[in-house]
């Protein structure tokens, strides 16, 4: 997979064992979509939103089951925290208002 802009027509045919390569302006990789601009806002939007729905799915637990606020945390901490710090490592640099305080 070659990974450019759409709408630049690539002069260059890129092969691999004589197999060629798409041209493509997004991929996935990792779970995360990246776009040929380089941006991570699209990467970041999916892991927020997919923290906001295990952290909905908790609180609906919460809501039905008695749990002390150590257990809660401990819950949270495994089960929330890791999706939107998915990837942190490189997205985390910028500043990302689409990350919503819990």
């Amino acid at each position: 997979m070659h990974f450019e802009q759409k709408q630049t027509k690539c002069n260059f045919i890129w092969k691999i064992d004589n197999e060629c390569i798409d041209v493509v302006d997004s991929f996935v990789y990792l779970g995360g979509q990246f776009h040929y601009t380089c941006s991570m806002k699209n990467v970041v939007k999916v892991l927020n939103e997919q923290a906001m729905k295990a952290y909905n799915h908790l609180l609906s637990i919460f809501s039905r089951v008695s749990l002390d606020i150590r257990t809660k945390l401990s819950l949270f901490d495994s089960l929330v925290a890791p999706i939107i710090m998915y990837g942190s490592e490189v997205w985390g640099i910028n500043d990302m208002p689409e990350i919503v305080a819990l």
